[in-house]
């Protein structure tokens, strides 16, 4: 790119900027304290943390912040690269740089296997991939996209099998991590995975015409083994030990919060209803729930809901050849994968001044 890159490890030991830590904007703490407290509270079990606890908070993002800005100053640099961009530290990092007019690339895994994502705007329901179904509708027709293997995650906890069959007709529920940032931000009604699995055994007498198969992450730390005995055998059960893909290639819908599965079970042609906030949640692609109620409605609309097919083509296309860069950083990525991140970095630099 004609320019040197340099890799930042923040570290609380900078000397900031002291006028920036006297007076940090006030939005930027305000929302890096309420993302703080959803995660402490995710992380145990609905308990509020303490005034010391919140103080010490405020004053870290202070300090980072400042930080921060001092650092953006002396570097100037042309472009601020961060992974994920979410979570407080890294938030008040691009915030810090956008103080500056310095853009941002936020990156992440991408949302189909092996993909990269790297946008100028945000990852997950924050990103630029376009929210208006006429703008896939009006790009050329796509062939039907191949159903891609899916990559297993690894296993952090012990999970308890169900030794039960799939039955003929079922909905799959993949459980997320509660402390995720898709959870934190974007899912303003179910609070964690034990009131999403409340919420439909609520609902699952209403519809005797499916189960419902529930899975936990396999990456998460917690286990909800306490909540196997509480569903009806013939109302569902957990099948933690079938691979998402089978869950998903058997299922007549998938119900999901904001996970990359409801994009996975598109690959397969599945029914999606989204209960959160998800950039797929598309009207004609998906169905939307947004509270108990909706939820209801929206299973009761969900046998004669047919999603667009060209819509869909179309917008799995996009995001395969347009938006998504091929390779990932968890497998071995070829020189097509440096040259397309290269790429999309310099379409993303301000145009240089003459």
């Amino acid at each position: 790119m004609g320019e040197a890159f340099v890799v930042m490890r923040p570290s609380p030991l900078k000397w900031p900027s002291i006028s920036d830590l006297l007076s940090p904007p006030e939005t930027l703490i305000a929302d890096c304290m309420s993302y703080a407290i959803k995660d402490y509270r995710a992380e145990r079990d609905g308990k509020s943390p303490g005034r010391i606890w919140m103080a010490m908070q405020r004053l870290i993002f202070r300090w980072h912040y400042a930080c921060d800005r001092r650092t953006m100053r002396k570097l100037s640099p042309s472009l601020a690269v961060i992974w994920n961009g979410l979570k407080p530290r890294r938030y008040i990092f691009a915030e810090a740089a956008r103080r500056d007019n310095i853009p941002c690339a936020f990156m992440e895994h991408g949302f189909l296997p092996n993909t990269t994502v790297c946008d100028g705007r945000g990852i997950h329901e924050r990103n630029s991939v376009p929210r208006d179904p006429a703008f896939f509708r009006n790009l050329p027709p796509a062939p039907a996209p191949e159903a891609a293997q899916l990559v297993a995650r690894r296993v952090k906890s012990a999970r308890q099998s169900s030794g039960r069959e799939l039955p003929k007709r079922y909905i799959f529920i993949p459980f997320q991590i509660d402390t995720d940032s898709k959870i934190i931000l974007f899912s303003p009604w179910i609070q964690n995975m034990r009131h999403l699995f409340e919420e439909l055994r609520a609902l699952s007498d209403k519809f005797p015409q499916y189960q419902f198969v529930f899975k936990e992450h396999p990456s998460s730390h917690k286990t909800y083994g306490d909540l196997h005995a509480l569903l009806p055998a013939d109302r569902g059960f957990f099948a933690n030990e079938y691979p998402t893909q089978t869950l998903i290639e058997n299922a007549e819908a998938v119900i999901t919060i904001s996970s990359t599965v409801g994009i996975e079970a598109m690959l397969y042609s599945k029914k999606v209803i989204v209960i959160g906030q998800a950039f797929y949640d598309l009207p004609g692609l998906t169905l939307s729930a947004r509270s108990g109620p909706q939820l209801e409605k929206a299973l009761t609309q969900l046998e004669q809901f047919t999603p667009d097919e060209q819509l869909r083509r179309n917008f799995l296309t996009y995001l395969k050849d347009d938006y998504l860069i091929p390779g990932n950083r968890q497998v071995k990525a070829d020189e097509t994968h440096y040259t397309r991140i290269k790429a999309r970095l310099q379409s993303l630099r301000p145009a240089p001044r003459r």
